[in-house]
């Protein structure tokens, strides 16, 4: 989880916006917003972003952009669900973007000055 996932007023937005996306989940017309399948009633969903957090503030973004309700919407979420066949759409974006700083960050570690050109 994110330092931005950890603040009070993410906290606030997602109790504020769950409702609204349970309705259309319960409704049956819930799509996610990451793999861009439906959440049938009944699965487990979570409130994610459309741009990430970090790929918003790369683009200039400010907080109240990053967490604006046209930025937001349902994704499959298996979280304490492991076994019932769910989808992981948003546990499995953030370990994307995780891997992909970590791998990032080794590969400019490994780089090493060539000692012939000094």
């Amino acid at each position: 989880m994110t330092e931005h996932h950890r603040e009070a007023d993410w906290f606030a937005l997602t109790r504020k916006m769950r409702p609204l996306y349970d309705a259309q989940v319960r409704a049956g017309v819930a799509v996610c917003i990451d793999c861009h399948r439906p959440i049938v009633p009944g699965q487990r969903f979570a409130v994610g972003h459309r741009v990430s957090v970090k790929e918003g503030k790369a683009r200039g973004w400010t907080k109240q952009q990053i967490n604006d309700p046209s930025n937001l919407g349902p994704t499959h979420s298996a979280r304490g669900g492991k076994g019932d066949g769910s989808r992981r759409c948003n546990e499995q974006g953030g370990g994307r973007i995780g891997g992909r700083a970590r791998t990032t960050k080794q590969a400019e570690q490994k780089r090493r000055p060539d000692w012939r050109t000094w």
